[in-house]
């Protein structure tokens, strides 16, 4: 009998950690309340979950340009597994407590049977940071958002101002790191922590070489093609932009009505809110208040942010059962290739397989 690989032996803990862990929250926040928000809106809650669905092919659109350096790859790696693994990967996220904790290990493990981990690991890295600083983007334009939409005092304009000067110098933070590699630099930082930090230092001396790779990778992207490297950012923008619409639906559904604008400012703010507590599973607690914060600024109850809060993550609870639906499921076209040894790897990246441990 063949002993089960590692890369195995893992997918299948991140998929058992993703069951329990939706279980728990479904349980938590009550199959009854779930059912009746439901009947709320009725077939529109279809129309939320195409929404998603579009967001989710625009991440894996900006992540699979970040792979894709040339022909062979896009011939070897179908769109269609990115897009797998897109939405597996936040269905993980959404069910750990900091939101990089399972999925981005999980892609690599799953991505690196076609490039080898080293490409997997920069190419998840990159990608995480464009996610991330897409983010940072989507609040700097909300700052100026909320100037023209909503009535300002001393108390809004210094959140406002606050919020633009972190933002702004994390966007030049980004940029500088992404000139000269972000993983030894970020890995640097952490080493400092209390607790982990000895940790981080360790490994990271003991992986120098291999981190080392990866960083040239992301610079050397960021050298060559300016376009690779900036296109996916403005994809994530725009996925973030476009996801407005399901706050768009939800309180047009509920009998109220939000420009598109508002619905971006909403938004905005209340994942600004709920960031503050990243260390939350599921933002729990904090989107609700983000939610009733937000609407309550723009003139409409508290109840019906909490409304919206409450059918985003319903939302949240059916993709993540998509996900670890389909992290059983493997294309044949997909194994074959990989058991037939279509999948052609660098040497350069042999050689990490050697040296790294995932």
């Amino acid at each position: 009998m063949n002993k089960p690989s590692k890369s195995k032996i893992m997918k299948n803990i991140f998929w058992v950690v993703g069951i329990v862990a939706l279980v728990i929250m479904v349980r938590s926040f009550g199959l009854d309340e779930i059912m009746h928000n439901l009947k709320s809106i009725g077939w529109g809650f279809l129309f939320i979950l195409f929404i998603w669905l579009v967001t989710y092919v625009l991440n894996a659109v900006a992540w699979y340009m970040i792979i894709c350096e040339n022909k062979q790859i896009r011939k070897r790696l179908p769109f269609l597994y990115i897009l797998k693994l897109t939405i597996t990967g936040y269905a993980i996220n959404y069910t750990t407590p900091v939101g990089l904790m399972g999925g981005e290990p999980y892609r690599v493990i799953e991505l690196r049977r076609f490039v080898g981990t080293g490409k997997a690991t920069a190419s998840v890295i990159l990608y995480s940071m464009m996610h991330i600083f897409s983010h940072i983007l989507f609040w700097v334009t909300s700052v100026f958002l909320a100037i023209w939409i909503l009535p300002m005092d001393n108390t809004l304009a210094y959140v406002l101002g606050a919020t633009f000067v972190l933002c702004s110098v994390i966007t030049f933070l980004f940029i500088k790191a992404c000139t000269k590699g972000m993983v030894l630099s970020s890995l640097g930082i952490l080493s400092r922590m209390p607790l982990l930090g000895r940790r981080i230092a360790g490994f990271t001396a003991k992986h120098i070489e291999t981190i080392e790779i990866i960083d040239n990778q992301i610079s050397r992207l960021h050298k060559e093609s300016k376009l690779r490297f900036y296109m996916p950012l403005l994809i994530e923008l725009v996925a973030r932009v476009f996801a407005c619409l399901e706050i768009f639906l939800i309180v047009w559904f509920a009998g109220e009505h939000l420009t598109f604008l508002q619905c971006v400012l909403s938004v905005a703010f209340s994942s600004l809110f709920a960031n503050i507590f990243f260390f939350s599973p599921l933002q729990l607690g904090t989107r609700e208040g983000g939610f009733m914060l937000a609407l309550k600024a723009l003139s409409l109850s508290a109840g019906l942010g909490l409304f919206v809060s409450m059918m985003t993550r319903i939302r949240e609870f059916i993709w993540i059962a998509i996900g670890m639906l389909i992290m059983k499921v493997e294309r044949t076209s997909v194994t074959q290739a990989i058991q037939e040894n279509q999948i052609v790897v660098p040497a350069v990246e042999n050689e990490i397989e050697k040296k790294w441990e995932v």
